[in-house]
């Protein structure tokens, strides 16, 4: 009887013991199974709970890919969407797609990476965008930040090095990334390289150009209705409305002549001491008066006067600038006077520059006979010619005994690139590379000029110029000279090249 009792007793103890766990057991299999259900068999499910949400409509063209990525990485093809939202992306594959609310519209072109960040602010992170407003927005670029007013219209580019705009109509607020700004006018671009960035002594009225014809007659500035813009905008100031070209005037690019002063001495066209960023000689403004900028040797000159005007120095980047400058005529010589710090004059020499709506006639002694005007007309937009190392301005300061020049062609049928009369052979259609060294002969103490010309077959659209002021340790002077390579070959100087930098002299009638 014992013995069945006890039997009897743990029976009862197991089942107890069952029911007292079944529920606990039930309720753990449950929360497992929801946590499979949501991280496991969601998980690449992208976010598509739009509910109570104010996102920027999403418009394409039947042709046109896009797809919106996610925070977590997901991605979903445009076609399963309908707005962007905050803290999403948008990649353009192919064609265009348009974004748009009650502020903005942006018409975001093939390639373009546009992203809408939590603080609601559009950044264009790659691409070509055409902006409209309707009312003022904020928005940014990798190396700019935006103020556009309401009822503008503007064009961003956006690429590994530069942050390119362009004011169509409106006038808008540009800045650094260490709130160094400028306000940019209708009808002038603007350029912010990846070291401009985060300067924060950079003064950006330096980087204002007018829009040239080359963008203006671009299929992007057309299928925008770019001229309905043009035609009701105001063009706001003409300042800075020089060199490289315009909405309204081609780019004319000249040949560095010498030409005479009144007293009869040798005036030479091209400086051993300045560069310039909005001017070439010979070439044509599309208004008068206009600005001249560029860079100069900062141990070497201590005054510029162009046409008796003085200009205003940066000691600290390098830079100059002067504002007003008279071009009335047709034809006008821009005469430049380069002094040092003992007010001695260290270089005169004359630019010409053509103004259309000038008066018949020059400003400089030279005849008024406008038929002999003999300048080839090439619509070229500086920027797309850029420098992107050893420094992406034009002027470089260095100890070094080497010192490779890097450059980026954008521009289209350029096939020859030349540094100083020789071609590169390094040049591949958009990248060049050019080789400067005391041993090669081509660098020297002092400041070292470099023309570079870009040929599309045997005519040369462009030129500009690369000046490296190299500084000896050992010396408390230096000497300026300008290095050109084909002397170096006239004169028997050994020469050595790699195999994929070597060059072949080049005969160009400038």
């Amino acid at each position: 009887m014992t013995t069945r009792r006890n039997r009897y007793s743990g029976h009862n103890s197991f089942s107890k013991n069952i029911k007292d766990y079944i529920v606990p057991i039930i309720g753990g299999i449950l929360i497992l199974f929801l946590i499979w259900s949501l991280f496991l068999k969601g998980g690449n499910k992208a976010p598509v709970n739009d509910e109570n949400r104010v996102g920027i409509a999403i418009t394409k063209d039947a042709d046109s890919g896009a797809s919106i990525s996610y925070a977590g990485g997901s991605k979903r093809d445009i076609s399963e969407v309908k707005a962007l939202y905050k803290g999403e992306k948008i990649t353009v594959s192919s064609g265009r797609v348009k974004l748009s609310d009650a502020n903005v519209s942006i018409n975001l072109n093939k390639l373009g990476e546009l992203k809408y960040l939590e603080n609601g602010v559009l950044s264009l992170y790659s691409g070509e965008a055409w902006v409209d407003t309707n009312a003022a927005i904020d928005m940014e670029m990798r190396f700019v930040k935006l103020k556009i007013p309401a009822n503008a219209h503007i064009s961003l580019s956006q690429n590994e090095v530069m942050s390119t705009i362009y004011v169509i109509s409106g006038n808008v607020e540009v800045s650094n990334l260490k709130g160094k700004s400028t306000v940019v006018k209708a009808m002038e671009k603007i350029e912010i390289a990846r070291e401009l960035a985060s300067d924060e002594k950079a003064d950006l009225e330096l980087k204002k150009q007018p829009i040239d014809s080359f963008f203006t007659k671009s299929s992007w500035f057309t299928v925008n209705n770019g001229e309905s813009y043009v035609n009701s905008s105001n063009t706001g100031s003409t300042d800075d409305k020089t060199g490289t070209g315009s909405a309204t005037g081609s780019t004319k690019t000249g040949t560095g002549k010498t030409i005479k002063s009144k007293s009869g001495a040798a005036i030479s066209g091209k400086s051993k001491l300045l560069t310039f960023s909005n001017l070439l000689d010979e070439s044509n403004v599309s208004s008068n008066p206009i600005s001249v900028s560029g860079a100069y040797d900062t141990e070497e000159v201590a005054k510029i006067e162009v046409n008796g005007k003085i200009a205003t120095l940066n000691p600290e980047t390098g830079t100059f600038k002067v504002e007003g400058v008279s071009v009335p005529n047709k034809s006008n010589d821009l005469v430049f006077k380069v002094f040092n710090k003992d007010e001695e004059l260290k270089e005169k020499f004359v630019y010409t520059v053509y103004y259309e709506a000038g008066a018949s006639g020059t400003n400089g002694g030279n005849s008024g006979n406008d038929s002999t005007f003999k300048v080839n007309t090439f619509e070229v937009d500086g920027s797309k010619f850029a420098f992107t190392s050893p420094t992406r301005e034009s002027t470089y300061t260095t100890f070094e005994d080497f010192v490779t020049i890097r450059g980026y062609v954008s521009a289209t049928g350029i096939d020859k690139v030349s540094v100083n009369d020789f071609v590169l052979k390094s040049f591949d259609g958009k990248n060049w590379r050019y080789h400067a060294r005391t041993d090669y002969g081509n660098l020297a103490n002092g400041t070292n000029v470099y023309e570079i010309k870009y040929f599309s077959g045997e005519t040369m659209v462009y030129k500009n110029y690369f000046t490296i002021i190299k500084k000896d340790n050992s010396a408390n002077t230096q000497t300026t000279t300008t290095t050109k390579t084909n002397e170096n070959q006239a004169t028997g100087t050994p020469t050595k090249k790699t195999e994929d930098d070597t060059e072949e002299p080049v005969r160009t009638a400038d």
